[in-house]
């Protein structure tokens, strides 16, 4: 009898046993293993939605430049009254030559007029009237009222990159406190300008500012800006190629997009 009870208490004791040591670090180790991998989970999907958002973003700036630019570029050299002459309504001004509806700089190197240096900015005007609903600035709103420099109620339109990288529209020529940014992280605008040599309204060659000798006779705009992501979100430098020039390690973790567009200047007749 004492030797069953001491064999069930032995069992007992047995099946009792408490976790050794080895198996307590065994179980450790593999809890940090599946808490690291679901931390890694969560950075690389937290990476991942920025990542995303950043895309989302890029390619929303790009667009809204791209369809701002074209719905006032193509307004360039629109004549209230058909009958007209450019002419007669386009008059020498400012850097615009008689007749012109565009004038353009390539490569600015005015360190004055907080336009970014080494970019490329144009100016298109047109005829409206304040009253006229039909005829906008660029973005959408009333004209504001002629600027005496441009008189035939023509307002000009500036398009430039500041030097804190916004691009923005300058309704009237009126300065840089009249500027409207409509896209933000843009470093870089280059622009080649569709020359019409023969008068068949098509683009013979393009060329940049530099080389055009008569502005009147630019029907299209070709125009390529680079856009940087706001925040940081690539894993380390992402090497991008703009205007034909690779630059491999841009010294940030941004994000990079390159946008390209042809406009063509459909009151520009060159006849």
């Amino acid at each position: 009898m004492n030797n069953a009870m001491e064999k069930t208490v032995s069992s007992s004791r047995s099946s009792q046993r408490g976790v050794s040591m080895v198996e307590l670090m065994i179980s450790a180790t593999l809890g940090l293993i599946v808490m690291a991998g679901v931390t890694q989970i969560y950075i690389n999907s937290k990476q991942s939605q920025r990542s995303n958002n950043a895309v989302f973003r890029l390619q929303e700036n790009g667009r809204t430049a791209i369809s701002i630019m074209t719905n006032t570029a193509q307004m360039t050299g629109y004549i209230a009254d058909p009958n007209a002459s450019p002419g007669s309504v386009f008059l020498a001004a400012g850097a615009f030559t008689a007749g012109a509806a565009i004038t353009a700089t390539n490569n600015d190197s005015d360190t004055s007029n907080d336009i970014k240096d080494n970019t490329d900015w144009f100016v298109v005007r047109y005829q409206g009237n304040s009253d006229d609903s039909l005829v906008l600035d660029c973005i959408g709103n009333a004209l504001p009222s002629a600027d005496p420099a441009f008189p035939n109620d023509v307002f000009p339109m500036v398009f430039g990159i500041s030097d804190d990288n916004q691009l923005f529209c300058e309704p009237g020529a009126l300065g840089a406190g009249s500027r409207i940014t409509i896209a933000d992280g843009v470093e870089n605008l280059q622009l080649l300008y569709g020359v019409d040599s023969d008068a068949d309204q098509a683009a013979n060659f393009y060329v940049d500012a530099d080389s055009v000798t008569d502005f009147s006779t630019v029907v299209n705009l070709r125009i390529t800006f680079l856009v940087r992501s706001r925040d940081r979100v690539t894993t380390g430098p992402m090497a991008y190629t703009y205007n034909g020039v690779t630059t491999t390690n841009p010294g940030d973790r941004r994000m990079r997009f390159v946008f390209n567009t042809t406009i063509t200047l459909k009151n520009i007749s060159n006849g």
